[in-house]
């Protein structure tokens, strides 16, 4: 639990590192708890923004959005990557303006892109940190 209260604590930080072990136990706690959050949505009737999430999933979404984005960067930073990285599912969405072309090459090109862009950046947060100090800072480790 300590892992996911660290992150929430550095909801603004950019800069750093971050261990895999860290990332990968905040994303698990942040899944729990947008669990609970649907749960209780559901047994609180809670009324629905949009067609899937009610009020309070909405909410912890919300609250949870910038420290979700800066423990990303951070883990990228610790395999000497960029922040910008995270970008990369998002290098497919323009191929999706070519569907009012051709229709099957626009989805087929942006499903692609996206989807290619995400098993990357998913590939990264799984790789090993450098052991020693990058551009971006001393090991999360040390």
């Amino acid at each position: 639990m300590h892992y996911y209260i660290d992150v929430v604590k550095k909801y603004a930080v950019f800069n750093g590192r971050t261990s895999r072990k860290k990332y990968w136990m905040f994303i698990l706690y942040n899944a729990i708890f947008a669990v609970v959050a649907a749960i209780l949505d559901t047994i609180f009737h809670t009324p629905t923004i949009g067609e899937d999430s009610g009020t309070i999933n909405s909410l912890y979404t919300f609250a949870v959005i910038t420290p979700s984005i800066a423990v990303g960067v951070r883990r990228l930073h610790d395999i000497n990557k960029s922040g910008w990285w995270m970008l990369l599912p998002l290098v497919g969405l323009p191929f999706f303006l070519l569907m009012f072309v051709h229709i099957v090459l626009g989805s087929f090109l942006g499903t692609l892109g996206v989807f290619g862009g995400m098993i990357t950046v998913i590939i990264f947060y799984m790789k090993k940190g450098m052991p020693t100090e990058n551009k971006y800072g001393p090991s999360p480790k040390d």
